[in-house]
């Protein structure tokens, strides 16, 4: 049995305690990271976390609870949907092929997100879905509500990502540009990633006013990409404006 271990240090502090013999484990750790700057300089915040591991070999469970607060990630585009204090909440179990992720939550004042999904050996196959009630989080610009789905699979040798979601209300903060955002807005992206190339399949943003569509590659030898904008009207860009719009735009 491990009555108490206890570590504490500049980083982290933890204490572990439970019992472990070839038939079952049931281990409960504590863990404090008071300055995530000190694991990665472009982190911020601080992280308070519970885990436990339970079960015998092959049926094992690990449950993850925490709390993180202040918590930055060094992109300055997204920070803000980390404000305040984000509850962490996360299953794993362990079946004959693998690890399975039966539950994953992340949620704050202005965002909530759940996933699932399967690890297997260098595969993985996961599913997540984002509720962004708030997209002002992200600067006073910014206004709006965004809700999506990701499926995300895998193996050692590349990964695919398919976005599907749609945004209401949204603001960023140009009065011309806003009136073309009036409404839902619908976002679709498949992309992919394989040998340091990212691929960009299909991206998709649509409402009553506008479409945008966009693919190309970006990495290895260079980058490549095509994009066109269709507006049919440019009369909710405000007053004074009338006509069409037509773009097409290639980067290389």
């Amino acid at each position: 049995d491990l009555h108490n271990l206890a570590i504490n240090a500049q980083r982290i502090s933890l204490t572990a305690s439970g019992m472990a013999n070839n038939d079952n484990l049931d281990l409960t750790a504590d863990f404090n990271v008071p300055t995530l700057a000190d694991i990665d300089p472009n982190l911020a915040g601080m992280l308070n976390a519970n885990a436990r591991l339970v079960g015998g070999p092959g049926a094992r469970q690990l449950k993850v609870t925490g709390a993180a607060s202040g918590l930055q990630t060094g992109i300055t585009a997204i920070d803000g949907a980390f404000a305040g204090e984000t509850q962490l909440n996360a299953e794993l179990l362990e079946g004959a092929d693998g690890f399975n992720l039966t539950l994953l939550q992340l949620q704050n004042g202005q965002l909530k997100l759940d996933g699932s999904g399967a690890m297997t050996g260098g595969a993985v196959d996961a599913n997540f879905d984002l509720d962004f009630n708030d997209l002002g989080a992200l600067g006073e610009r910014f206004a709006g509500i965004m809700k999506a789905q990701a499926h995300f699979t895998g193996t050692n040798a590349g990964h695919n990502i398919l976005i599907t979601g749609a945004a209401d209300g949204l603001s960023v903060g140009q009065n011309n540009v806003d009136g073309l955002l009036r409404g839902e807005t619908q976002i679709n992206i498949e992309a992919s990633e394989a040998g340091g190339v990212i691929t960009l399949s299909d991206a998709r943003i649509t409402n009553e006013q506008l479409s945008a569509t966009a693919t190309g590659s970006f990495g290895g030898a260079g980058t490549t990409a095509n994009a066109r904008l269709e507006i049919p009207t440019l009369a909710p860009m405000g007053a004074g404006w009338k006509g069409m719009f037509n773009a097409a735009a290639i980067m290389t």
